[in-house]
């Protein structure tokens, strides 16, 4: 018979169930957090996070909800020492419900029967092995596994590059300034709802873009060398082909329209899902302060918890949730839609 061990070892010297909850919270939480965002770099372009809102994010998902469990843990030891190893098992178990509840979605199991039954077998069989000295023992030190997860999304992450990459300068060309240049891209507006069935713009639904037309130079064969947002709009400022290894951003992209004007020209621009223009020729609307900093660290926060939501609960419980929608960032912001729209930004998949 084994007997339940609370410390096995005292090397531990009274720690050990804090990383038991950091390693739970590492294969729960923060591993699947840090996959799917940091293969999706768009996410913090569209919702206008820098690098210190980046690191802020990194380090809110590798220890902020194992940071609240251990001291809720260690208020109950201290203030009832006997009900200290049942608080522990009763957290241990939280996770394994949020831990088998992700591995449902991953297997398909988006029914509320079989991922109640998946997370109701990872609850009972750590809570099993929680007891055992061998478990506890490899579960501590899995409790250095957020600190190496937020490793790889820094260093190993499209999204981590974010951090640590410096935006382009203005290139320097000889031409003189000529007349002012505008560029407006519609996302998603098909060619053929502005034309007749003649194949010219209709002017009487669109007279401004027929005007356009006879003014200038209509290139009516012109498409998009790509169907996503990140991967057109780069080509369109450029003049090259997308590239997979490359972001959206000034540092990828460092000759584009932007830096090739911004020299002479006065740059106002607005971008949804790309970085293109440096601050240099872009000088941000907002002076950086603690309150927006704070503000924007919540705004992404938030956001992520609503695509964990997605990303791990079946789908009749998703419905209450804010949907993903055609954004990639301010879910929280869209108005309520049913949550199992497809999402364009690939987010949750």
């Amino acid at each position: 018979m084994t007997a339940e061990v609370d410390d096995p070892s005292p090397r531990w010297a009274g720690v050990g169930p804090a990383l038991e909850i950091l390693a739970l919270w590492a294969l729960a939480g923060a591993q699947p957090v840090f996959d799917l965002f940091g293969r999706n770099a768009e996410f913090f372009l569209a919702a206008d996070a820098g690098p210190g809102e980046i690191l802020a994010f990194t380090l809110a998902v590798a220890f902020a909800v194992p940071l609240v469990l251990i001291l809720v843990e260690s208020a109950v030891r201290f203030l009832r020492p006997a009900w200290g190893p049942a608080t522990h098992r009763i957290l241990l178990g939280l996770l394994a419900v949020v831990l088998g509840l992700n591995v449902a979605r991953q297997v398909g199991a988006d029914h509320v029967v079989p991922a109640v039954v998946i997370a109701g077998g990872f609850v009972a069989l750590v809570l099993f092995l929680a007891g055992r000295e061998a478990t506890q023992s490899f579960l501590r030190y899995l409790g250095i596994a957020p600190l190496a997860f937020a490793a790889l999304f820094l260093f190993g992450s499209d999204a981590g590059r974010l951090v640590f990459s410096e935006e382009a300068s203005v290139v320097e060309v000889d031409e003189g300034t000529g007349g002012p240049v505008a560029v407006l891209v519609f996302d998603e507006l098909p060619l053929a709802s502005l034309l007749t069935r003649e194949g010219e713009i209709n002017e009487q639904r669109f007279p401004n873009f027929a005007r356009l037309a006879d003014q200038g130079t209509w290139y009516r064969n012109a498409t998009a060398v790509a169907p996503s947002t990140p991967e057109s709009v780069p080509s369109i400022l450029t003049g090259e082909f997308p590239e997979d290894d490359l972001l959206p951003t000034s540092a990828d992209r460092p000759v584009n329209l932007f830096t090739l004007l911004g020299g002479e020209y006065d740059v106002t621009a607005f971008e949804g899902l790309t970085d293109l223009c440096p601050d240099s020729v872009c000088a941000p609307a907002e002076n950086p302060d603690v309150g927006n900093f704070v503000s924007d660290v919540l705004g992404v926060l938030g956001d992520t918890s609503v695509v964990y939501g997605h990303l791990t609960l079946p789908q009749p419980l998703r419905d209450g949730l804010p949907s993903l929608g055609e954004s990639w960032a301010g879910f929280l912001d869209e108005p309520d839609e049913a949550a199992d729209q497809a999402p364009s930004s690939g987010l949750a998949e």
